[in-house]
């Protein structure tokens, strides 16, 4: 089951009678260790129905062609995750209120994945005021809430760390993906595909001036692998040699990373 500490209702809507479960997937754009995604598959179960992945993809002015690159790349390995899992990944382009708003219309209940950006939290009020069905919010992207941790404002990373600690054993746990009881793949939905990436990409207004990486691809295949090599390159002399810029223990260069 999902944390209990982890969910939070941002509307008081009655469940409704739609003919899926809506995850509107924005902030953690990946299937492993999605809390969000876990909630999304127990309420679905529970209620019978499918469940459908929503990704809206947006322009942002200060985001540029290699970031958008290295999203897609991550985006075609999620798509592949969910649909191996019974669960239809949909991505359209547009404003998130507007696209998860007309979603909304269908489904029982909309779940989302947390984010503590001035726009995205603006995005989930004015949800929250327009649907007429539950909406919750999941955090899946730190290991305790920060609403658990803390109710003011911190100055001090020594008293912040201390108040994180008594959570711990709560929260960090690892889990797996509950089975999805009713596939949503045959629902028959307008989607862009992230596969096409290169020609989306040209149809939108953003930088093209910054290519994408030579050297760095997104996706969590390539998460596992940094991390792989961390652990079995780096990670044994980490405390005595994280501290010296010469050596290559923390961020990796450009010119490293391609040799």
């Amino acid at each position: 089951m999902a944390n209990t500490g982890r969910i939070h209702w941002l509307n008081e809507g009655p469940i409704g009678r739609g003919t899926y479960v809506l995850y509107w997937m924005q902030s953690s754009q990946r299937v492993e260790y999605n809390h969000a995604l876990e909630f999304a598959i127990q309420q679905a179960n529970e209620m019978d129905l499918p469940l459908l992945v929503l990704f809206c993809l947006t322009e942002y002015p200060e985001v540029n062609l290699r970031h958008y690159t290295f999203m897609f790349e991550g985006l075609v390995q999620t798509k592949e995750s969910l649909e191996k899992l019974g669960i239809q990944f949909v991505m359209l382009k547009g404003n998130p209120v507007d696209v998860v708003h007309e979603f909304a219309r269908d489904a029982s209940l909309l779940i989302t994945d947390q984010d503590y950006q001035k726009l995205q939290r603006r995005w989930r009020v004015n949800l929250a005021a327009l649907i007429s069905c539950p909406f919750a919010q999941v955090e899946s992207n730190v290991i305790v809430p920060v609403e658990t941790v803390s109710d003011k404002e911190e100055w001090s990373a020594a008293t912040l760390r201390k108040k994180i600690h008594k959570h711990l054993d709560e929260f960090m746990h690892s889990f797996e993906l509950s089975t999805l009881a009713n596939s949503s793949l045959s629902i028959d939905v307008d989607s862009l595909d992230p596969n096409d990436f290169e020609q989306i990409l040209k149809s939108m207004d953003i930088d093209m001036n910054v290519k994408p990486s030579p050297a760095y691809k997104g996706g969590i295949h390539q998460a596992r692998k940094k991390l792989s090599d961390f652990i079995s390159g780096r990670l044994g002399d980490y405390a005595e040699k994280r501290n010296d810029p010469n050596l290559d223990f923390l961020s990796r260069d450009i010119e490293s990373s391609i040799k």
